[in-house]
């Protein structure tokens, strides 16, 4: 047997390891009121010297000052200290980049010395699982349209451009050609201009950005290149859909081309993160992200900073993407000649109906339920109107059908293979409105992209 009293004996003294163990853990992690002092004042130097606005800089070190005089930052673990001084910072002017976290990691590479020896090579950036911020691209032929899905986030090495290269030569055969940063939270801003390169024609470089430093002799004109890989698409239309994810050198990319009118911003606001910067170490594994450049238009002081970037077309709650091949199919059928197209045009254009259910209008399909023939019928239940296809073994399948537009309606799942909603229910009147008969139509979208009219139905037919 164990004896309790020795038991008892061995759980007070893992106890008291544990505490021990912690209260080594949190005084390890707790900040001197010396280095207090320290990062205090060099987070106040830097700001000064660097951020590129003077009069915002000289508030926020009064602010810091004040601040470390009062103790504010004193006993504090190194996270609680990097957090405190971000919303003391804040609290004075809401700059989205300016930050302090506690990164141990990103610390000591910050503050370990390069080595002098000549074939020691420079660590590579990793190789993103994200493709280096480039997701898909999908192609509609159909409406010569390109969606290129960019979540981010976007880096400046030649892994990431092959990767642009490769998704922009795929896009470039497009008349029509999205590029999708709702959920791009920025990165290099040398990405942005890369991708804007490939709306203009070879050689024709544009004055695309501005960024100014607190240091005049610093500040950088950012053009467009003057060549890329691959063909470019001067004459194709760019959509650009934005979010309030959207951020920093995605904003910009945004911004640019709704500024020089290239491209037409749907979606929503942006995150309004207008000030570029780099990580400054100051002390006991805490890094300050230093915004130093405010970005603006060519010629101007106006940037998106703290404004985000407002789209042309806002949607709310609507989905930017599917909004905006709604955009582009009305604007094909505008100058549509050929019939044919324009049915089918007219068909994807009304798929965006579909989502509206709405109650059944009886006094206009009240007499649509029937037996059509020996194996179709339409009937109703539960409020609803049901297509039914009679099976070999004397089943019937039923289908729930929808109104898209007076008289036609949709056949839900029907003919799946050939794509979501592909079946349709065309009603025939009289010239006094009485329902004579039915036509059903399939949409063979994903082979021939083309419209198959089935046989018509008349409603005269003796009913069993």
């Amino acid at each position: 047997m164990t004896n309790p009293e020795i038991k008892k004996g061995k759980g007070l003294m893992l106890f008291c390891v544990f505490m021990l163990a912690n209260t080594l853990l949190l005084s390890a992690q707790t900040v001197t009121k010396q280095y207090v002092d320290t990062i205090v004042h060099r987070l106040s130097d830097q700001l000064e010297a660097h951020y590129p606005f003077p009069e915002i800089s000289a508030r926020y070190k009064q602010k810091l000052l004040a601040r470390l005089q009062e103790g504010a930052y004193h006993n504090l673990l190194e996270e609680q200290l990097a957090k405190q001084l971000t919303t003391d910072l804040n609290a004075v002017h809401k700059d989205r980049h300016l930050n302090i976290i506690r990164d141990s990691l990103a610390y000591r590479a910050a503050i370990t010395p390069a080595s002098a020896s000549p074939d020691k090579q420079p660590t590579e950036e990793p190789a993103y699982e994200g493709n280096y911020g480039f997701d898909k691209v999908e192609i509609d032929h159909f409406l010569s349209t390109a969606y290129i899905s960019v979540p981010g986030p976007w880096h400046a090495v030649p892994e990431a451009f092959a990767a642009a290269t490769a998704a922009m030569n795929l896009a470039t055969g497009s008349k029509h050609i999205i590029i999708d940063i709702r959920r791009n939270g920025g990165g290099s801003g040398a990405m942005g201009r890369y991708l804007a390169s490939y709306f203009y024609a070879t050689g024709n470089e544009q004055y695309y950005l501005y960024g100014f430093h607190k240091d005049k002799s610093q500040d950088e004109q950012e053009w467009t290149l003057p060549f890329v890989p691959g063909k470019t698409a001067p004459d194709a239309k760019l959509y650009i859909l934005t979010g309030r994810n959207t951020g920093s050198a995605a904003e910009g990319f945004a911004f640019a081309m709704q500024r020089l009118k290239r491209g037409v911003v749907i979606g929503d606001t942006t995150a309004g993160a207008g000030i570029a910067g780099s990580y400054v170490p100051l002390q006991c594994n805490l890094m300050l992200f230093l915004p130093v450049k405010m970005i603006v238009a060519p010629h101007t002081t106006k940037g998106w900073e703290g404004d985000g970037v407002i789209p042309d077309t806002a949607t709310g709650k609507q989905d930017a993407w599917l909004r905006t091949r709604k955009i582009i199919i009305q604007d094909l059928l505008k100058n549509e000649k050929d019939e044919q197209r324009k049915e089918m045009l007219t068909w994807r254009l009304e798929d965006f109906l579909i989502g509206d259910t709405k109650p059944i209008d009886w006094a206009r399909y009240n007499r649509l339920p029937f037996q059509y023939s020996e194996k179709i019928s339409i009937r109703k239940k539960d409020g609803l109107l049901w297509y039914g296809i009679a099976e070999k073994n004397k089943t019937t399948n039923y289908y729930q059908m929808q109104e898209i537009k007076p008289d036609v309606l949709v056949i839900k799942d029907l003919l799946p293979e050939w794509g979501a909603n592909a079946a349709r229910l065309y009603i025939n009147r009289d010239t006094r409105g009485n329902i004579v008969g039915i036509t059903r139509k399939t949409y063979l979208r994903q082979e021939d992209n083309k419209i198959v009219t089935g046989s018509s139905l008349s409603r005269s037919a003796k009913q069993p």
